[in-house]
C-alpha cells in the first residue's frame, strides 16, 4: 500500500510540476497582459512553494488545523478575522521568503555575508509572523480548550 501511495503522490507531483512549467522557459520578463494570466501565475507560484518548501507545507497543515478547530469550537467573526489574517500572513511571508531565496541564489555564485543577512532577515520575518499566529491561536483557542479539558476531567485540576 505504501508503494501505491508513493506512486500516487509521485503522479500528483509530476502533474503539478508540469502545470507550473507549462509556459516553458521565460525568454523575457514583461508584465502579464491579462488578469487571468496574473492569477494563473500566482497559483503556479503557490503550488511551486507548496511542492518545494517543507515549512510551507507544515504551515499549511497548521492553518488547516486552526480552521478545523475554529469550526469545531465556534469562534466568532472577529476571532475568524484574527485567525485568518495571521495565518495568511505567515503563508504569504513564507512564499515571499522562498522567492527571495531563489532570486538571491540565482544572482550570486559565491558566499556573501550580505546575501546571508538578507535571507536570514526574510526568514526572521516569517518567524515573527508565526509567533504572532501561535499567540493569537492561544488567545482564541486556549480558553475554550481549557473548558473542554476541565469538563472531560470532571472539574479536577484547578
Amino acid at each position: 500500500m505504501t508503494d501505491n501511495r508513493k506512486t500516487f503522490r509521485h503522479r500528483i507531483s509530476e502533474r503539478l510540476l508540469l502545470f507550473i512549467a507549462e509556459d516553458g522557459p521565460i525568454m523575457e520578463t514583461r508584465k502579464n497582459r491579462s488578469l487571468a494570466r496574473s492569477f494563473r501565475n500566482a497559483v503556479k507560484g503557490l503550488v511551486f512553494t507548496y511542492l518545494s518548501e517543507r515549512n510551507f507545507r507544515v504551515e499549511m497543515a497548521a492553518f488547516m488545523l486552526a480552521v478545523a478547530l475554529g469550526f469545531l469550537l465556534g469562534i466568532d467573526r472577529l476571532e475568524w478575522a484574527i485567525l485568518l489574517l495571521n495565518s495568511f500572513l505567515v503563508l504569504a511571508l513564507e512564499a515571499k521568503n522562498t522567492s527571495l531565496e531563489l532570486a538571491v541564489n540565482l544572482s550570486i555564485e559565491t558566499y556573501h555575508y550580505g546575501v546571508k543577512g538578507a535571507k536570514d532577515a526574510a526568514s526572521g520575518a516569517v518567524l515573527l509572523s508565526a509567533i504572532s499566529a501561535v499567540l493569537a491561536g492561544f488567545l482564541i483557542f486556549g480558553p475554550r480548550l481549557i473548558l473542554i479539558a476541565r469538563a472531560l476531567l470532571g472539574g479536577k485540576g484547578r
